[in-house]
């Protein structure tokens, strides 16, 4: 009797379907779907559809003790949440805030001198998979507006979802200090226009590595 040779069936290639971004890579609803590699397709999302599967890769960059303390905060009034809490700092030694100290879904996040007040503190909880929640003391969490991909899109607070444009990496970056990357491939938490004022909004922008994207976490 002459053997049956058994071949490999060919490999198979990953497509992705539906409407192009404007960079040319395609909008996915899940990441079997990406043809890149889970990586490079962070963020590539259907219609600000988040994808449910963040990457486990990624660490915080935080401190274990931050972050641990973050988890344990029980839920509460916000002077708790702020007590817990810490600030979060830019290049201009000033704190982001939670806009006229709002607890309404769609407030914006922005740059404001420290006050030391509950609005301009921050849990980072963690999400999974090398992700954190950064919470407010409304027990909202930072959002990137409408989940949009793009340059320029809003920071705001809003009902926590556990969608993807409500997580974030945070990783070292020189001086001590850390960026803050959102939910998109390559992007960041920023101060729009590398503004020193008061009231400067924060945006997501396309990481640079400039002093606008760098920020510090104090305990007070």
């Amino acid at each position: 009797m002459i053997a049956k040779q058994h071949t490999a069936p060919p490999p198979t290639t990953r497509t992705a379907t539906g409407p192009t971004r404007r960079d040319g890579c395609p909008y996915l609803t899940s990441y079997k779907e990406c043809p890149f590699g889970e990586e490079r397709c962070e963020g590539h999302h259907h219609r600000g559809v988040g994808m449910k599967r963040p990457i486990a890769r990624l660490a915080t960059g935080l401190p274990a003790a931050t972050v641990l303390a973050a988890a344990a905060v029980t839920l509460g009034s916000p002077a708790a949440h702020a007590a817990s809490g810490v600030e979060i700092r830019t290049f201009a030694n000033k704190c982001l805030d939670v806009e006229w100290k709002s607890a309404d879904n769609g407030a914006r996040i922005v740059q404001h001198r420290c006050h030391r007040e509950y609005n301009q503190r921050f849990r980072f909880v963690p999400a999974g998979h090398g992700r954190v929640e950064i919470r407010t003391f409304a027990n909202k969490c930072l959002d990137v507006h409408r989940a949009s991909p793009d340059n320029g899109a809003r920071i705001i607070q809003y009902t926590c979802t556990g969608d993807a444009n409500q997580r974030f990496r945070v990783l070292p970056a020189p001086g001590g200090r850390h960026s803050i990357r959102t939910f998109v491939f390559d992007k960041c938490l920023d101060v729009n226009e590398k503004s020193a004022r008061d009231g400067a909004r924060i945006i997501q922008y396309s990481c640079t590595g400039d002093y606008n994207q760098r920020f510090e976490f104090r305990n007070r």
